[in-house]
C-alpha cells in the first residue's frame, strides 16, 4: 500500500491601498505590485483608458494618479535597464511582473 501526499497551493489575491497608491498582492509575486503595471501588462494602452474604464468621474483619475505616476517611473526604469527599441509598455510591464514571479520561483527551487 502506498500513499501520496499532494500539497495544493491556494492563490490569494488582495488589492490594497498604501500611501495613496493601489497595489496587487498575490502570493505568486515576491512583493506587492503597482496595480497600473498589472493593467498595462494585461494590454491597457494608456492611463486614460484605465481611468475611463473605471468611470468618467474625476474622482477616479485623482484616486489613480499616484499609482499612475509610480507605474510610469517603474516602467521607465525597466525600459532603461534593458534593450527597449520597439518594445511596448505592455512588454515592459510583463517583464517587470516576470521578474517578480521569477524571484518566488527561485526561492522555491532552493528547497
Amino acid at each position: 500500500m502506498s500513499s501520496c501526499n499532494i500539497t495544493k497551493k491556494i492563490s490569494k489575491t488582495i488589492i490594497k491601498m498604501e500611501k495613496g497608491k493601489i497595489y496587487l498582492v498575490l502570493n505568486s509575486f515576491s512583493t506587492k505590485v503597482p496595480i497600473m503595471l498589472v493593467l498595462k501588462a494585461m494590454g491597457m494602452q494608456s492611463d486614460q483608458e484605465v481611468v475611463q474604464m473605471l468611470g468618467r468621474d474625476p474622482q477616479y483619475a485623482n484616486l489613480l494618479l499616484p499609482s499612475i505616476e509610480e507605474s510610469d517611473q517603474t516602467l521607465q526604469k525597466v525600459k532603461n535597464d534593458g534593450a527597449s527599441n520597439g518594445v511596448s509598455y505592455q512588454q515592459h510591464a510583463l517583464d517587470y511582473l516576470q521578474q517578480k514571479v521569477g524571484l518566488i520561483a527561485n526561492t522555491y527551487q532552493k528547497f
